[in-house]
């Protein structure tokens, strides 16, 4: 193998943001889905285990330990700095970022090299000439070096592969130069090469501050001696590697594709559910190779407990929005923080599409994601202006009843509304998931990024039903 690959009530608006998922997945990493001898359906339970999960789970160990390896290493150099930072760690995090890399990169290590390396030069010398433009102008760098990259200067395939970590080593360049005072000098290169090119969050995430990144450098040789992050950081492992096995073997076995005959719902829900797997397996691999590195705390997680993403959450939600917040729990932080925040000042819906938009550039320039983005974003929003008409209809029902009260005393009347709702909008979320996640399918036509006509073809054979209903949900808005 060429290596690893790829709400609540009230909701507030900032919370609609569209970071739907790391480009990051297994489809080059597992066997190819078109190749694949789990599409006969006449594999029994003993030949699934003995063909694909314990194959595949050995690979996975293989390259997976290689990382921990090395992120190991690094938490014995930071250990024996005694909580001193020094060059040297900077320096060793850097290098052994770069191994990392060319581990599951190749030649592709030099377009992180200069990124990083560009990103760093313009954030300099800005913060010397300009400081207030710093954050901007290292965006358009880093937007401009990995648009080129993908539309010129690294053929389709590869740059897919390694769109995922280019897309985290960026919202570290971004946070970086916007977090920075105009008054304070910044950060040192080895600092910025060891922050950026961090071996525990270089390939897979999450993304971390680079305040995160000097605490954990800083940390004690005490707090490093702790076996609590071994138990943390296997128990993350093992819940990635059931992922994965979830998503290569385990549904194709569960779920044949003879059930379409059924449903092509059921068929439809596998495919999803099948790239949500993925999904849960690179979020846990990143949150042990975060833990093993020494990362353990960031700004996005304060309770200490790093968590990339909560699959309970997604697998049975309240609304889409509670999916789009715990999908990417970094990514949620960084897009509200970095973009929904930042464009506020030109209005809500200014920056909501900028949101949108940041997103969009982020996960890569091809209509299938920049679809299923938007798609979520409608939704979402729809969802959310749905919730509370519906809640405040149902609540003046309640009210209506129990009139001869004063109103005040049923002030909760609404929140009950609310919570009535939460059932029918968790189907209705679970829904429109299995037709969004039907597009990822994982066949091989998906190497350099799937054709537009893929996605339309997906959803044509579902009857463009979930696009039907939200524009359904949304005239119900309009009419309320």
């Amino acid at each position: 193998m060429d290596g690893l690959m790829d709400y609540a009530d009230g909701v507030d608006v900032e919370d609609l943001e569209y970071g739907y998922g790391q480009e990051e997945d297994i489809d080059d990493y597992e066997y190819d889905a078109d190749d694949s001898p789990f599409n006969d359906e006449g594999f029994s339970f003993q030949e699934t285990v003995e063909h694909c999960v314990l194959p595949t789970t050995n690979d996975a160990i293989g390259h997976i330990g290689k990382l921990l390896f090395w992120c190991f290493v690094l938490r014995i150099i930071v250990t024996l700095s005694s909580g001193r930072t020094s060059c040297m760690v900077h320096l060793a995090s850097a290098l052994i970022g770069c191994l990392v890399l060319h581990h599951f990169f190749t030649d592709l290590l030099v377009t992180f090299v200069v990124h990083a390396a560009l990103s760093y030069v313009t954030l300099a010398a800005v913060t010397r000439l300009a400081p207030r433009y710093a954050g901007l102008l290292v965006t358009a760098v880093s937007l401009t070096f990995v648009l080129s990259c993908e539309l010129w200067l690294v053929e389709a395939a590869r740059w897919h592969s390694v769109r995922g970590a280019q897309m985290i080593l960026m919202m570290k360049a971004v946070s970086a130069g916007l977090d920075g005072s105009p008054a304070a000098p910044p950060p040192g290169p080895l600092q910025y090469a060891g922050y950026l090119l961090h071996p525990g969050t270089v390939v897979f995430g999450p993304w971390i501050a680079l305040a995160d990144y000097t605490a954990a450098v800083h940390t004690r040789p005490a707090q490093l001696a702790s076996m609590r992050w071994v138990v943390t950081s296997v128990g993350s492992l093992v819940l990635g590697l059931v992922f994965m096995t979830v998503s290569t073997c385990w549904l194709n076995w569960l779920l044949p594709d003879r059930l379409v005959l059924i449903s092509m719902w059921i068929v439809a829900y596998r495919e999803a559910l099948s790239f949500r797997s993925s999904h849960y397996f690179v979020s846990f691999v990143s949150q042990a190779a975060a833990n093993v590195s020494g990362i353990t705390s960031a700004v996005w997680s304060p309770s200490g407990e790093l968590l990339v993403s909560r699959p309970t959450a997604i697998e049975a939600p309240r609304s889409l929005v509670e999916v789009v917040v715990n999908w990417n729990l970094p990514m949620h932080y960084w897009l509200k923080t970095y973009v929904f925040r930042v464009a506020r000042p030109a209005g809500t819906a200014a920056a909501v599409l900028c949101t949108y938009g940041a997103s969009a550039v982020l996960h890569g320039l091809n209509f299938q994601l920049a679809a299923v983005l938007l798609s979520l974003g409608v939704y979402t929003y729809t969802e959310h202006r749905l919730r509370g008409q519906l809640g405040d209809a149902l609540g003046l029902c309640v009210l209506a009843r129990r009139c001869a009260q004063p109103c005040s005393r049923h002030a909760g009347a609404g929140r009950w509304a609310a919570r009535a709702l939460n059932l029918p909008l968790a189907l209705l979320a679970a829904f429109h998931l299995a037709y969004l996640g039907v597009v990822f399918d994982g066949s091989s036509a998906g190497a350099s990024g799937y054709h537009w006509r893929h996605t339309l073809d997906k959803w044509e054979a579902l009857g463009f039903a979930s696009h039907w209903v939200a524009a359904g949900s949304l005239v119900v808005t309009w009419l309320l």
